[in-house]
């Protein structure tokens, strides 16, 4: 809300941020005929100047370290399958751009993305 200048205090102001879509797009040819294909697009990563970070307590993948002026995104993404005998799966990915960085582009495929612990 601070970016947006909506006031913070206030739950009636809620920013319209619309910060991602979701789209079906044609098939994969190494995928049933049966099986939808999604593209995701992330607009609006707003990079800011921030201190380093020493992550304690995740580590591997999960580790929120990073350097300074170097933003961490966390996308967490929820898959829930068209036949009911396959399970949800629940993934996610941490990246880390530079504030500076002016070939920032993302491009993720579900491959990249780590299966979350169960609970």
């Amino acid at each position: 809300e601070l970016v947006v200048g909506t006031d913070v205090t206030s739950s009636a102001t809620p920013p319209e941020l619309n910060l991602y879509t979701v789209s079906e797009v044609s098939k994969d040819p190494g995928c049933d005929s049966s099986q939808k294909t999604f593209q995701f697009n992330i607009q609006n990563l707003q990079r800011v100047s921030v201190e380093p970070l020493n992550d304690t307590v995740n580590f591997n993948e999960a580790s929120l370290s990073h350097a300074k002026d170097e933003n961490v995104y966390l996308i967490y993404i929820h898959l829930v399958p068209d036949r009911i005998t396959e399970p949800d799966k629940k993934l996610f990915k941490i990246f880390k751009v530079k504030k500076d960085d002016p070939n920032f582009y993302l491009n993720l495929k579900i491959d990249d993305y780590t299966l979350l612990p169960a609970p």
